[in-house]
């Protein structure tokens, strides 16, 4: 998707189209989120912080570095726009990491 220059629709798009994949490859590329239904409800951008929010399920895959690929994943796309310094990622009201770790 060509950008828009609006960092908040940017960043919504870019990520909207990884969490709507749910097949295992992206390509040739592994897919650590495939197994999960999460959406982006909503993202805030301002002086270089974005915050985003997430709603859903994260489904733990077998692999027990999936949660930081699909972290690290999700951040990697986000620092792709331009004026990102800081990220902020929530899923059901929890920072992602918290909401991601094994129970």
């Amino acid at each position: 998707m060509p950008k828009t220059g609006d960092i908040p629709m940017d960043v919504k798009a870019a990520l909207t189209t990884i969490l709507n994949y749910h097949n295992q490859t992206i390509g040739i590329l592994y897919n650590p989120g495939y197994a999960s239904s999460i959406s982006v409800s909503s993202v805030a951008f301002d002086s270089g912080k974005v915050t985003v929010d997430l709603t859903g399920t994260y489904v733990h895959t077998k692999d027990k570095c999936d949660p930081t690929r699909f972290n690290d994943q999700l951040r990697y796309t986000i620092k792709q726009f331009s004026g990102v310094k800081e990220i902020f990622i929530r899923l059901n009201n929890a920072p992602l990491t918290d909401a991601m770790k094994r129970k």
